[in-house]
């Protein structure tokens, strides 16, 4: 076997040179990775993938089998950059790009999972003896399901709720006998409140699963949503085959319990415990469910809002007490904190305990769309109105009337749209893009920020008559590192929620590991709290939640995140020892080799606005720093 590299000549199954130490390929090109994908020599796959895939960079083909061989190789972060390398170079690549989708979500990075996966549903299905189809399927159909049940996934993520049910729902009409499409397709419809549409979907879920422990996860979750349509007699009959079957679930009997406390019949309550529990086992259960339902009624009394936000800080109870308020008045809401302290769930709070709450709630991501494609979004557009518009549409707007308009990252709107936005603020009218009619505004808005927008104000970037437009009645989401009583209760909370739905024994933390979370500094806020708890609930099963399930330490971040990605080096853009805001982006400019985008990732914010800070620093365009 020649070398690529040196020239010299080696044994024929040689996997580096003997001379130069290169990877080797075979004399005729032709790596014959397939053959050693069957043959499981994943190791020999892996050096001649890497050697054919640095011979052709450029060669889609060839990225696509080296993020195969890391993929089974078990190198996933090394396989997703490959895999994504392939659908860069070759769009029509199905296969790479609903893995590369499909990696991404797996390591926590939904919003690129999207955007792979939507590519996906825009490609050619790959040939049926693919390396991936013990995975997703041989047949064309079976890739496409695959494709829109991990779309749905991933903007399940992102909060897309009714986007990921439309995908899951295509999911299901292209394979009909998916457990999981069917599954998720029912918590979705439960977290919409559409009870009756999740029962029928975890009833097709329970035709196509074995029984076992993932059928009775189902049964409980079909209880769940009985109970909460109301239809009781159904909800205590699932309940009841779960304990049946396994007579120590503590999500059943717990939702067993709350559904007799509901109807007032403890007594059918204790008959019903000690037909299916064991003498030995009684005692032990029933303190359980006793422990359970007290923390139950514990978190009902201090939930003084519909969205179920949890918190018995004096903080909390002042927000509580700021959404009922704010819900008797249409004024507009401005809610103010850091990422991950909850924005979204206040304003749905206020939403749902205001005379709105029948109406539609449409939020907006202000930050995550260029500035044309938001106003076409938030106001609509006529047929005709630009290129590519073949019928008119809807603005949000126009989708809430009626309803609550959420303004996401509104520090983030561009100049030009601040000025419509006040005048619809105003004057409660607007046009859609190309139209002329003069449309009237029935909507409540409510904007949030992590910004200081006042500082904004003075350095000229945002309208001082729209921040006062705003500012009627703020909110201020403390960060978690503030309201350190909230912890446990967030963290049981998100224990039991957790534990029920993935069809876990968890019950209670241990008191080392309350330590262990009250001891992190929590820079994520709520957000990495639940993160941290669901992982620990993936990951173990036990009745009590261990200090070492968590994978934190104290005082520390998470030991076990994934590591960066290559070349995009994480500079939390609130880090304390960076003196000054320029001086931390010139950092991260310097870290990420000048790449704009990579830097804006790193520092956590978006391309437009990173544009705007290098403007306001008077920091050079990466090119020009580069050359400094």
């Amino acid at each position: 076997m020649t070398c690529p590299r040196c020239g010299a000549k080696n044994p024929g199954r040689a996997q580096f040179c003997a001379r130069c130490g290169a990877g080797l390929l075979p004399k005729n090109g032709d790596p014959g990775l397939k053959d050693l994908l069957e043959k499981g020599e994943v190791s020999l796959l892996l050096t001649r993938a890497r050697a054919w895939a640095e011979a052709e960079p450029k060669l889609g083909e060839a990225q696509r089998w080296l993020g195969h061989a890391t993929f089974f190789g078990g190198r996933h972060p090394e396989a997703l950059k490959h895999y994504q390398a392939a659908s860069e170079a070759d769009a029509k690549d199905m296969e790479s790009a609903l893995q590369a989708g499909a990696l991404c979500l797996a390591l926590g990075k939904a919003v690129d999972a999207e955007t792979y996966l939507e590519r996906a549903l825009g490609a050619e299905a790959p040939v049926a003896d693919s390396p991936l189809a013990s995975l997703y399927g041989k047949s064309p159909q079976a890739w496409m399901a695959a494709a829109w049940l991990n779309l749905g996934l991933a903007r399940r993520e992102n909060g897309r709720i009714k986007e990921g049910v439309e995908c899951l729902s295509r999911a299901t009409e292209l394979d009909a006998a998916s457990p999981l499409a069917w599954s998720v397709l029912g918590d979705l419809h439960l977290r919409l409140g559409d009870f009756s549409s999740a029962i029928a979907s975890y009833e097709q879920a329970l035709t196509h699963v074995e029984e076992g422990p993932s059928a009775l996860a189902l049964h409980n979750d079909l209880g769940v949503a009985c109970f909460r349509s109301g239809r009781y007699e159904q909800a205590l009959e699932h309940f009841k085959r779960v304990i049946h079957r396994d007579p120590r679930n503590a999500n059943a009997i717990h939702n067993l319990g709350l559904l007799y406390l509901r109807q007032g019949d403890p007594a059918a309550l204790a008959e019903d415990l000690q037909s299916v529990l064991k003498a030995d086992d009684a005692a032990g259960v029933l303190l359980g469910l006793t422990r359970s339902l007290v923390d139950a009624a514990r978190q009902e009394a201090r939930s003084h809002d519909p969205a179920g936000l949890v918190g018995v800080s004096q903080a909390m109870r002042q927000v509580f007490d700021l959404i009922q308020r704010a819900a008797v008045s249409d004024a507009t809401v401005l809610i103010l904190g850091e990422n991950g302290t909850g924005k979204e769930m206040v304003a749905r709070a206020v939403h749902q305990s205001s005379a709105r709450r029948d109406k539609p709630f449409i939020a907006v991501h202000c930050a995550a769309l260029p500035e044309a494609l938001l106003e076409s979004e938030l106001f609509g557009y006529e047929k005709g109105a630009f290129t590519g518009a073949y019928r008119a549409k809807l603005g949000r707007f126009e989708l809430a009337e009626g309803g609550t308009l959420f303004l996401d990252e509104i520090g983030d709107l561009d100049p030009g749209l601040q000025v419509k936005l006040l005048r619809v603020i105003q004057e409660r009218t607007y046009e859609r893009l190309g139209g002329t009619k003069t449309l009237k505004a029935d909507v409540r808005i409510i904007a949030a920020t992590h910004d200081d927008l006042r500082r904004k104000v003075g350095d000229g970037r945002f309208r001082e008559d729209l921040y006062y437009r705003l500012y009627v009645i703020p909110i201020l989401l403390p960060p978690l590192r503030q309201r350190r009583e909230d912890i446990g209760e967030l963290a049981r909370f998100f224990l039991m929620r957790t534990s029920r739905r993935a069809g876990k024994r968890f019950t209670t933390l241990h008191p080392a590991a309350l330590e262990r979370l009250m001891d992190h500094d929590w820079p994520g806020n709520v957000r990495e709290l639940e993160n941290v708890v669901e992982r620990a609930v993936a990951l173990y099963d036990d009745t009590v939640l261990l200090p070492e399930y968590l994978g934190l330490e104290i005082g520390a971040k998470l030991l076990s995140a994934p590591a960066p990605v290559e070349g995009l080096t994480p500079v939390p853009l609130q880090q304390e020892a960076v003196s000054t805001e320029k001086d931390l982006i010139i950092k991260a400019l310097k870290q990420n080799h000048y790449h704009i985008m990579k830097a804006a990732q790193s520092l956590g914010i978006s391309r437009r606005t990173l544009y705007r800070k290098l403007e306001k620093h008077g920091i050079p365009g990466a090119r020009d720093v580069s050359g400094s």
